[in-house]
């Protein structure tokens, strides 16, 4: 994965990782602070999801791997349509039915409330380009920079897959557990269709459509 060669040292890949993950996680506590819809906007658009796309890119120049070793390489229509259809399925499939069984299961509910975007213009661009920007950046840095990494450190797909689906999870974690445990389960099949594939542009798709649907039924807040 070096540009140099050499086995895999994870501390020299970690300033990466922490730089793509960190601003998932805090962005949950700015629910907490943050209760004007153009601040919130702000504070998403403009830090939440740029900065982890930049630390992914920094990461790519400096070690070498191609876009394509992270999944982002051409796809036929007819695999991207099929991939996003059962990608999508399998998700809609965790946030509705294992999604309303959880509920039962951790009856708490989210810590903090996001801030309703009552604006037409703020509620049309953040339900369009919005969505898509969030669904593209999760999949990059979680199915596609942190599997690789994962994957070379650990030797092993099934613990790889885990602990990425675990770090998925928990960038939820202010949306109470019902929502973690799901979100977990979702990275899981998300993987395993990623592993399948070999591509990240499905399931960037279904990612949209699942935030999609979430938004209009009113189930989780999306992933």
């Amino acid at each position: 994965m070096s540009k140099q060669g050499g086995p895999f040292k994870l501390r020299e890949h970690l300033p990466y990782v922490i730089v793509a993950v960190l601003p998932f996680l805090l962005n949950d506590a700015i629910d907490f602070i943050v209760h004007s819809q153009r601040s919130w906007v702000f504070w998403n658009y403009i830090f939440t999801y740029p900065l982890p796309l930049v630390a992914v890119a920094l990461w790519l120049h400096r070690y070498g791997p191609s876009p394509k070793n992270i999944g982002l390489s051409p796809i036929s229509l007819r695999k991207l349509l099929s991939e996003s259809l059962i990608a999508s399925l399998l998700g809609i499939l965790v946030t509705t039915v294992v999604f309303h069984y959880l509920k039962i299961v951790f009856p708490s509910g989210s810590l903090a409330s996001r801030p309703v975007l009552n604006e037409e213009i703020l509620f049309i661009v953040d339900l369009t380009l919005g969505l898509a920007f969030v669904a593209a950046t999760e999949e990059v840095v979680f199915r596609g920079f942190l599997l690789t990494i994962f994957d070379r450190f650990f030797g092993s797909q099934d613990i790889a897959t885990t602990s990425a689906a675990i770090l998925f999870a928990l960038i939820h974690w202010a949306q109470g557990p019902a929502v973690i445990v799901t979100t977990f389960f979702v990275a899981i099949a998300f993987t395993w269709r990623r592993r399948a594939s070999d591509n990240l542009y499905p399931l960037i798709f279904a990612h949209y459509l699942i935030n999609l649907f979430s938004n209009f039924m009113n189930t989780t807040n999306g992933l």
